[in-house]
């Protein structure tokens, strides 16, 4: 999971973006960071590729850590990077097809903190 985090944030270049300023097309790069990190955190991982024919259902196993740190990505107003820790507490997996299946929700037990 923490390999797929660090996918999202990185640094792409953009070729040919149409400057709002002079109008000229240029190579610019650009990079997601998190400003105010919310209280809880849902991540929605695309696991079917619409775009190949047929569509396909992406199978890869997904690692999915316990804690998961976002604190290289989070910049305050002092433009340093902050703590940013969140635990996974629940999870929702698709079982079956792109045709049909089931969807099976995991959540932690507050009791027994499994």
């Amino acid at each position: 999971m923490q390999h797929a985090i660090e996918g999202f944030f990185i640094q792409s270049r953009i070729d040919g973006y149409l400057c709002d300023n002079c109008y000229n097309k240029n190579t610019c790069t650009q990079q997601f960071y998190i400003k105010d990190p919310p209280e809880f955190l849902i991540f929605q991982l695309r696991r079917f590729d619409l775009f190949t024919d047929p569509p396909i259902k992406i199978d890869k196993e997904i690692i999915n850590e316990l804690k998961i740190d976002l604190s290289p990505y989070v910049i305050t107003e002092a433009s340093e990077t902050a703590e940013c820790y969140y635990r996974l507490y629940g999870m929702v997996e698709h079982m079956g097809t792109l045709s049909g299946g089931h969807y099976v929700a995991y959540a932690k037990y507050k009791a027994d903190g499994k």
